[in-house]
């Protein structure tokens, strides 16, 4: 661009430049120092970032500026950013000489930022006596939106020539370049200032950093090679550190890669531009390593370089679920351990396939964050972590920081991993009772994936670190098991949604590709069309999507075989499932079957539900529960999961349910049930069980509890269940309930009760009978134990069971002052009071009962210790 006005200026004094200017803000004042800057200095700051930053209360003008002597060539280089869209109330003016410390008073050139609109440029502007002239605009619209940054470079060569420069990435290409010609500077002593124009919401968002003021720098050396980034199995992208002479660098010629030889085409990605696309006739090799040698390549100036370098050609994919693991946890660090105590996630790429990690995002339940870019190799670890504790985890390996981190809780949280369309790479929900451990549970232990090789993402393949130090970050885990596999799944139960649709539920992960390559299955009547749906934020369910719905009152059966485990165990046998579209339950058809309100130490209550009906099927989440403790304080709770509870299950259900196998004999697991079940009062209280009807509650069933419902011979009841005798006996009637036989177990959640009411037709005079009178304890597999069964009229009897021989002498207290269920079995192994093999012969079984009432009952059976002949 040529200009034909002459900037003239009265004072001719010798132009002479003292030094070079340099201030990058790192230091505490802006006054005084080195650089002395004047002006509206209160309202600026050096923030903690080394930038000088604007730093007002209200809307205003604030201008800096100090005195230098120009020479007869220059370079002004400076960094700015605006952090909000510019416009004509808030604006940037960069005074690069002035004439006068009052910027707009008197003759200046300058850089001017800030107009209404979407095409801001900066402006070259020259000031004569305080009028402007625009003498060049650069590039339309780079600097109209927040945030407004560039890096500006502006050379005089002391022949009226001007160049701008201008990277509006905030780098050093400056592929923005304009000549203004025929402007003369003719200032003996000036004035470099910044002006800033800005409401009161912009008031502390213009920053500033970089600045020098000096001779203009020679540039005398030739592009530098930056990056070599694979695009195409045929293609490779060149990035330099200069803008390059485009007609040179199109000769194909000065390009040759080992293996491959030169390219037949090279285009720029830009023009003027520092990226080449080379393509090749033959492709490249992913994972290869080759040598690209280029010969002579020129920039903007005609500075040559030869370059030789070597790279390895790799073309991410895109990772699908389970080629990306979350493979270590440390969420609970601690100052025991010698793992930092800060908290990161390692990911590990489990497959064999070069992986882009653009895009991905990791998220907890409340913060996510994305990676710009970046790849992971096969077998390649990555530690990821908040950007302040990068410095921390380098020394283990490949680190990213984030800012923003997601928290990752000590103990509870949901993480996940997402690909760039969202699909769940991987998942991990972990809880506190994943930290059970009573030595590594306390803080400082990793969480570790045992197999990162099968997608299985729940607790069953976690464990804490056994490393030592707390930790394997950027290794193999300490809990490493390339065989590990959850098993083969098991239905456990179904659930019926308000849409109509079926979900089983299996007691493992499933397969993810079960959709694509979905088990047998047969669903009888068959009329009724389905869909399978599968989300892997619950992947141990399989949902039926059903269209119409099921109709009401109709058994349905399904049949499933060759279902498949998340690391492909397959069940070879077949799993049968029946359902009813749900009733909602009357009085009576739900009865409160059992009750533990006064657990053991590491146990907590339990509700158990019994279907009473033969044929009905109902819903848990149609149910309410109503709990009073002893002081007047209650708590409802309506169960969210939409369970089916079909006729004669035993629905268990309370927190924690899992920690019943500690204490009791589980007899079907997979009715158990966790729902977040109130303590309920140890000592007495009521519970009353209710079901949803359009309209309406409507009881169902009831229990006033206390001490007095309890086995009043019974010494010590913590631990001990209340039981249902009769669910045909109204709740309230004393004998519906009594506590379960110690002989028992104390409790018997899922199975049937201990102490039921047997029909009177079923009674016996006598109670205990013999399977067979003789046994042979010697390990063969038949007839290796006596079993004494027993058959009462009525809960409530102590048994105390004895076993003499011949001549009178004790062998074996077998039952001390056990409570006794309604109908049950005793084993005597043949062995003494000292556990050992008693002798061959007859012995006498000796039974006494007693009850509260008085009741006594004596029994006397006889048996044959025998042993086999050889």
């Amino acid at each position: 661009m040529k200009k034909a006005a002459v900037f003239m200026i009265s004072i001719f004094l010798p132009l002479v430049l003292i030094g070079q200017i340099v201030d990058r803000f790192d230091r505490g004042e802006l006054t005084g120092g080195a650089i002395d800057w004047q002006g509206n200095t209160e309202n600026f700051i050096i923030n903690a970032q080394n930038e000088l930053q604007l730093n007002d209360n209200q809307a205003g003008e604030s201008s800096i500026f100090f005195s230098y002597q120009p020479d007869n060539s220059l370079q002004w280089d400076l960094y700015f950013r605006m952090e909000f869209n510019p416009s004509v109330t808030n604006r940037l003016r960069i005074f690069l000489v002035a004439d006068d410390e009052d910027l707009f008073q008197g003759n200046a050139f300058y850089l001017d930022i800030g107009e209404n609109g979407n095409n801001d440029p900066i402006y070259f502007i020259k000031q004569t006596d305080g009028s402007g002239e625009i003498l060049a605009a650069m590039q339309s619209g780079a600097v109209a939106f927040d945030p407004a940054v560039a890096r500006v470079r502006v050379i005089y060569d002391g022949n009226e020539n001007w160049e701008l420069q201008a990277d509006y990435q905030g780098d050093s290409l400056f592929e923005d370049r304009i000549i203004v010609e025929n402007q003369p500077i003719e200032i003996s002593e000036g004035y470099f200032g910044l002006h800033c124009s800005y409401t009161v919401t912009r008031a502390t968002l213009f920053f500033f950093n970089d600045l020098r003021i000096g001779k203009p720098i020679p540039d005398t050396t030739g592009p530098q090679l930056l990056e070599i980034i694979p695009l195409m199995p045929n293609s490779i992208e060149l990035v330099f550190d200069k803008l390059l002479d485009l007609d040179s660098a199109s000769d194909t010629e000065k390009y040759s890669v080992s293996g491959i030889g030169s390219p037949s085409e090279v285009f720029p990605v830009s023009d003027p531009g520092s990226r080449l696309e080379l393509f090749f006739d033959d492709e490249l090799e992913n994972g290869a390593e080759y040598l690209l040698e280029i010969n002579e390549i020129l920039d903007l100036r005609g500075n040559a370089s030869d370059i030789s370098s070597e790279f390895v050609f790799v073309i991410p994919e895109i990772p699908l679920p389970g080629d990306i693991v979350i493979n270590e946890i440390h969420s609970l660090p601690s100052s025991t351990t010698l793992i930092p105590e800060v908290k990161y996630v390692e990911l590990f790429n489990s497959s064999d396939k070069f992986l882009q990690l653009g895009g991905l995002r990791f998220s907890d339940r409340t913060r996510t964050v994305t990676f710009n870019q970046g790849m992971l190799a096969p077998g390649e670890f990555l530690i990821i972590c908040d950007i302040s504790d990068v410095s921390h985890l380098e020394s283990f390996g490949r680190v990213v920081g984030f800012s923003g981190f997601p928290i990752i809780n000590n103990t509870s949280d949901d993480i996940r991993l997402e690909g760039q369309t969202g699909d769940i790479l991987f998942s991990v929900g972990y809880r506190s009772d994943w930290f059970d451990d009573p030595l590594r549970g306390s803080g400082g232990y990793s969480l570790e994936l045992i197999n990162p090789f099968i997608n299985c993402q729940s607790r069953v393949n976690w464990r804490l670190s056994e490393d030592v130090s707390g930790g394997s970050p950027g290794r193999a885990n300490s809990v490493l098991n390339e065989n590990f596999s959850p098993g083969i799944p098991e239905l456990m139960f179904g659930t019926y949604s308000d849409a109509g649709n079926l979900g089983l539920h299996f007691s493992v992960e499933l397969d993810r590709n079960i959709l694509s390559q979905p088990p047998e299955l047969t669903l009888s009547p068959a009329e009724l069309n389905y869909e399978l749906a599968f989300d892997p934020l619950t992947p141990n369910v399989l949902e039926w999507l059903f269209d119409p719905q099921p109709e009401t009152g109709i058994l349905y059966e399904i049949e499933l075989q060759q279902m498949r485990s998340c690391g492909l165990d397959i069940n070879q046998g077949v799993d049968r499932y029946s359902f009813k579209v749900p009733d909602i339950p009357l009085t009576g058809d739900l009865v409160i079957n059992e009750l533990l309100y006064n657990p053991p130490t590491g146990v907590r209550d339990f509700i158990e539900l019994k279907n009473t009906s033969e044929d009905r099927y109902y819903r848990f989440s149609d149910l309410l529960i109503y709990h009073r403790r002893s002081n007047g304080t209650e708590a409802t709770i309506r169960p969210s999961i939409d369970r089916i509870i079909a006729p004669e299950d035993l629905l268990t259900f309370g927190r924690e349910t899992r920690l019943l196998h500690s204490a009791y004999d589980v007899e079907n697991p997979f009715l158990l049930q966790d729902i977040d079940l109130p303590a309920l009062d140890n000592n007495r209280g009521s519970i009353v069980l209710s079901s949803f009807h359009p309209d309406e509650v409507v009881y169902l069933d009831s229990i006033a509890y206390s001490e007095n419902l309890h086995d009043p011979l019974l010494r010590n009841r913590r631990g001990i269940s209340l039981e249902r005798t009769d669910p045909n006996l109204s709740p309230s009637v004393p004998a519906a309930w009594y506590s379960a036989a110690t002989i028992s177990g104390g409790a018997t959640p899922t199975s049937e009760n201990s102490q039921r009411r047997l029909p009177p037709e079923q009674q016996e005079e006598e109670y205990f009978f013999l399977a067979s009178r003789t046994f042979s304890p010697d390990g063969d597999g038949f007839e290796d134990f006596l079993q004494l069964e027993y058959r009462i009229d009525r809960p409530g009897y102590i048994a105390n069971i004895k076993v003499f021989d011949m001549n009178g002498n004790l062998v074996n207290n077998l039952v001390r002052n056990k409570s006794l269920g309604t109908e049950g079995v005793i084993l005597w192994r043949g062995e003494n009071d000292r556990g050992e093999k008693a002798r061959v012969g007859i012995y006498v079984i000796l039974v006494e009962l007693h009850n509260i009432d008085g009741n006594r009952k004596r029994q006397r059976l006889t048996a044959v210790l025998a042993e086999r002949l050889n």
